[in-house]
Parts: structure tokens; C-alpha cells; sequence
């Protein structure tokens, strides 16, 4: 099994905030943690995981075990899914305002936020693929493999 991820950096990482709710309030239990939270708390959680993940900062000895329980893994999925559709769409509102220099839109200002929302876009769409291998073969590893490539692309703070 994978140990805890690096996400490519040897900066000192930071604790998970969702380790240390987990600790504190369901004395480390993921099960009681998923079975006592709401799928909308856990798809905040599961946006917290991500930023983890892409800074590499994600223990898949301990918050990995939630991305194996099948309801945990739904609601990430659909945060995922979320957060994708949301960058996709703001996207192609951008794309279409850099057409329309007659609405009086700064275009510098536009392509910042475009290029910032295609990175976002791009992060999401790596950590699906992630989410995609572990739900398929329950092997951790992708969890890792996703942060190596946000690191590598330089995505991790569009997350």
C-alpha cells in the first residue's frame, strides 16, 4: 500500500485539516466519520482532500481509507464533477467575452481569469482520472500519480 504522499516537494508538510477533524471529532473512526456526515459535508471534505492531494499533503494511510468507502467515493465524485462542470462553464463564458471587446470587458482581464480557469479545469479533470483508478482497482497509488502530475503542470493552487 502507498505511503503518505509528497506531491513531488520536500518542503515540510502541513496537517490535514480533515486527519485532524477525524481525530478530534470521531476519535479517528473514518467509518463513523462517513456514516455521521451529510453527502453535502462530505463533498466539502472531499474539496478539502483534493487541495491535499495537490499539495501533496494527503495521508493515504489514513484519509486514503476514505476514498475506498463506496459512499465517501460517491460524494468526492460528484464535488469533483462539481468543481469541473463549474471551471467549464466560466470557461466558455470567457471564451466568448474575449469575442465581445464591444461589452467593454478589459481583454487582459479576461484572459487572466481564462487562463486561470483552464488551470482549474485541468486540475479537476487530473484529479478525476485519479479518483477513476482508485474506484476501478482500489489501488491508492492514482492518489499519488494525481498529485504528481498537478505538481508537475503547476496547478496546485487553482484548486
Amino acid at each position: 500500500m502507498a505511503k503518505k504522499q509528497n506531491g513531488g516537494g520536500n518542503k515540510k508538510q502541513r496537517p490535514s485539516a480533515l486527519k485532524n477533524t477525524i481525530m478530534q471529532e470521531y476519535k479517528g473512526d473514518i467509518n463513523l466519520y462517513v456514516n455521521m456526515r451529510t453527502p453535502m459535508d462530505m463533498q466539502k471534505d472531499a474539496i478539502r482532500c483534493f487541495r491535499d492531494i495537490a499539495f501533496g499533503n494527503l495521508d493515504l494511510e489514513f484519509e486514503g481509507m476514505l476514498f475506498l468507502n463506496p459512499h465517501f467515493m460517491q460524494n468526492a465524485s460528484i464535488a469533483c464533477q462539481t468543481k469541473y462542470t463549474q471551471a467549464y462553464v466560466r470557461t466558455k463564458g470567457e471564451e466568448v467575452l474575449l469575442t465581445r471587446p464591444d461589452l467593454g470587458v478589459p481583454a487582459d482581464l479576461i484572459q487572466q481569469n481564462l487562463t486561470n480557469d483552464q488551470a482549474t479545469l485541468q486540475a479537476y479533470g487530473i484529479i478525476t482520472q485519479g479518483l477513476n483508478g482508485v474506484a476501478g482497482t482500489g489501488d491508492l497509488e492514482y492518489l499519488n500519480v494525481a498529485s504528481a502530475q498537478i505538481n508537475q503542470n503547476r496547478l496546485k493552487y487553482n484548486l
